[in-house]
């Protein structure tokens, strides 16, 4: 009885598939001391085919079990250097009638010797050389990966004699799909052609070993293995490493396995690309054990390096036409760009965003920035991007990001997107995650087919405990959603090279602003100092000439004429306006050269603070102003900060027609990480549309000087110098008739 329960397939990756410590029985395998030659360890399968005792040569030098001829050409083998890889020594009898193949390699700090049994082959080596030679000539005119397989699984089966060849190919998740078969003729096998087999089936270190050893045979897969003695070596006192011998015994998990399959021999052969393993060309016999010579086995392990070369030859002919069409993509934005461009990179970016959206293939491309969005093909909504980004910003996404299945990346709002964007790959254009390139791509709805359920590639025995492969491998279909086509790694170097240069876009843009900004702070400076030599200088004169109108008034008053008295009059309402004007631009002047004192500044006492100092212009005015209660804190200069929202609350009161006007006060996040925005909303006469943009102009005021109770028209002006200081910004909405809400947008450290 079985049970899928609480299968925990990582005891299959740890599975010591390379210290198995038994061999396949058909060769005798002796671990030798490399500097002695002197036996340390020995298969017992030196008993039933040499017809020598084990304890009798363990100790003993290598000429105890081989023949003179032999022995010398192991001692010359090592004294050139012992390759890694198995190399064929010659032909030795063990002194006994039949001859076996004699193979030596060394692994780390043995000496493996290994004596399988010949097969004898008159005249196949020959046709077999000629097939390798025919076979490599086809795999160099294939047009594509897929003609390449079949060519190949044609071949293999003829130089192998298997009753089945299949060629896999890898997926990203590790999953195997056999996209190339062929059945030896007269042979009536059900296809396993287009069958997906779940990475379970090679545990993680068996494609390891597949890597260092392209060729691999099991003679007998119900064959019984035989001990190696002593299980561990008495020099490294460690078991054998045999992930290079030909001889080694296979897992007894994978024995099962090609038992429930009907598999009675196999041989795998290994295509490593770029030293990954990117696919196998696995041969299945089905009629018997299937002893294959080791120089049948070396032409397709040759045929395997070609094969992995060609494999690489096409992955890279199509990568570079990836790149290729990133990178025309990419000179044609740097060419676009206007030479001094002093416009913000999101700007530039906007204008000649459809030149990069053909450096990737994809169904839909964005532009994002603070203020704007820029759509091509099929995309989402732009709130829906907008959260899409907001969550990649929450991830710290910095550099490139992509996905095949938004819904599998864990991104919460996967299922409101569907099928436009199961494809994404993000490109932040700045750290603050504020402004994205994105490349989108549809769902690609497909149906895989399983040579058996997946879920259901380990199953475990109940009562022992002992996991065992899957016995069905009936075909079961599965549908996949949510899920675009891959993107390519060449497509993730191209968005990385696309980021590198709109990294240079900023940069410079950057620089340029410096160096204005650098002119512009010491025109300021000057300015600055201008109005506050001015102001000043300006005070006395305006004095002296409302003193002077003052004596007139007190001296001559009453013998003035009428007229004589209103000019009088109106020479010192004049000369009250310059000093208000004066004055106020001396306030401007502070508001830009007042030194900062940062501190922590509740906004809860702060506000509390600006309603007291308010609240007689509040009880005038019949007034109520309701501020939202636990508003956070955030560091700034508390002086600054009560100027800035008592001014609003002021322009609140004093601009309204209503009877009982009412001001409200509150806060939300920021759009921007790490910033807080409070607004300040009233009831009272609101801007036009069209004027918004003149309140914060210094001397610029909407209505007549003596209206609402008259001002100098700087007042916003202070507001907006005293925010920008902070690092922050000040928005406007307003309707006619219905009021206006100030927007304060600050860091809140």
């Amino acid at each position: 009885m079985t049970t899928t329960l609480e299968v925990d397939l990582s005891n299959c990756d740890r599975e010591p598939i390379h210290i198995p410590g038994t061999v396949q029985p058909h060769g005798v395998l002796v671990a030798l001391d490399p500097t002695t030659l002197r036996i340390e360890q020995i298969s017992k399968t030196v008993e039933t085919l040499a017809g020598k005792k084990v304890d009798s040569l363990l100790g003993q030098p290598l000429s105890a079990l081989v023949s003179p001829t032999t022995m010398e050409r192991v001692q010359r083998r090592v004294l050139e250097g012992v390759s890694s890889s198995a190399r064929h020594l010659g032909t030795d009898t063990l002194g006994t009638s039949g001859p076996f193949d004699v193979l030596l390699h060394q692994f780390e700090d043995v000496l493996i010797l290994e004596a399988e049994q010949e097969l004898s082959e008159q005249g196949l080596s020959l046709e077999r050389t000629e097939l390798l030679r025919e076979s490599l000539d086809r795999a160099e005119r294939a047009g594509s990966l897929e003609e390449l397989a079949r060519v190949v699984c044609n071949d293999v089966q003829k130089l192998s004699g298997y009753d089945r060849v299949m060629f896999y190919r890898f997926a990203r998740d590790a999953s195997g799909e056999v996209f190339a078969e062929t059945i030896a003729p007269g042979q009536k096998l059900e296809p396993f052609l287009g069958l997906r087999y779940p990475a379970t089936d090679i545990p993680r270190q068996a494609r390891a070993a597949m890597v260092q050893k392209r060729a691999r045979s099991i003679i007998d897969a119900k064959a019984v293995a035989s001990a190696l003695v002593p299980v561990n070596n008495p020099r490294t006192n460690e078991p054998l490493n045999m992930v290079h011998a030909e001889l080694r015994s296979s897992s007894p998990i994978h024995l099962e396995y090609l038992a429930n399959m009907g598999v009675t021999a196999s041989l795998t052969i290994s295509v490593v690309v770029e030293g990954q393993l990117w696919g196998l060309i696995a041969c299945h016999h089905y009629s018997g054990p299937r002893l294959l010579s080791y120089d049948a086995r070396l032409s397709c392990e040759h045929l395997s390096r070609a094969v992995s070369l060609h494999v690489g030859r096409q992955l890279e002919r199509h990568a570079a036409r990836l790149r290729d069409r990133g990178q025309a993509a990419r000179e044609a934005f740097i060419s676009a760009l206007p030479p001094q461009n002093d416009q913000e990179p999101a700007t530039v970016l906007l204008n000649q965003a459809s030149l990069l959206e053909s450096a990737l293939d994809s169904t839909g491309f964005v532009v994002l920035t603070k203020n704007k969005v820029l759509t091509s093909g099929r995309v989402p909504s732009e709130s829906q991007l907008r959260a899409l980004t907001g969550w990649l910003a929450e991830q710290g996404v910095l550099d490139v990001w992509a996905t095949d299945s938004l819904k599998d990346s864990k991104y919460p709002g996967a299922a409101d997107i569907g099928a436009d964007a199961a494809g994404v790959v993000a490109l932040p254009l700045t750290r603050t995650g504020g402004e994205w390139l994105l490349w989108l791509r549809g769902e690609e709805a497909t149906t895989v087919t399983w040579a058996g359920r997946p879920e259901k590639a380990v199953v475990q025995e109940a009562g022992s405990g002992r996991l065992s492969p899957r016995k069905s491998f009936e075909a079961w279909t599965e549908s996949v959603r949510f899920h675009s086509r891959p993107w390519e790694a060449a497509e993730l170097q191209t968005a990385r090279r696309v980021r590198v240069t709109l990294a240079e876009l900023v940069y410079q843009h950057s620089e340029r602003m410096e160096r204005m900004n650098s002119r512009l702070r010491q025109l300021n400076e000057e300015l600055d100092a201008f109005a506050h030599v001015a102001s000043h200088d300006l005070k006395s004169p305006i004095r002296s000439i409302r003193n002077l109108a003052t004596w007139i008034i007190d001296d001559a008053g009453e013998q003035l004429p009428a007229t004589a008295r209103a000019h009088v009059d109106q020479v010192i309402g004049i000369t009250d306006r310059m000093y208000q004007l004066v004055e106020s631009l001396m306030r401007f002047s502070r508001s830009g050269r007042r030194e900062m004192n940062m501190e922590l500044v509740s906004l809860d006492q702060l506000f509390a603070d600006v309603l007291v100092e308010q609240g007689a212009a509040i009880r005038s005015a019949n007034a109520s102003v309701e501020v939202e209660p636990n508003l956070p804190s955030l560091k700034g200069d508390p002086t600054m900060l009560r100027e800035v929202f008592a001014n609003l609350i002021a322009n609140g009161l004093k601009y309204t027609d209503q009877k009982a006007p009412r001001i409200q006060v509150g806060s939300r996040e920021g759009a921007q990480p790490g910033t807080v925005q409070i607004f300040v909303k009233d009831d009272g006469i609101g801007i036009p549309f069209e004027r918004q943009s003149e309140v914060f102009q210094i001397f610029r005021r909407l209505h007549p000087a003596d209206a609402y109770q008259g001002g100098s028209g700087v007042g916003l002006s202070i507001v907006q110098n005293l925010v920008a200081r902070h690092g922050g910004h000040i928005e406007l909405e307003s309707t006619p008739g219905e009021g206006s809400t100030f927007f304060v947008t600050l860091p809140i450290s």
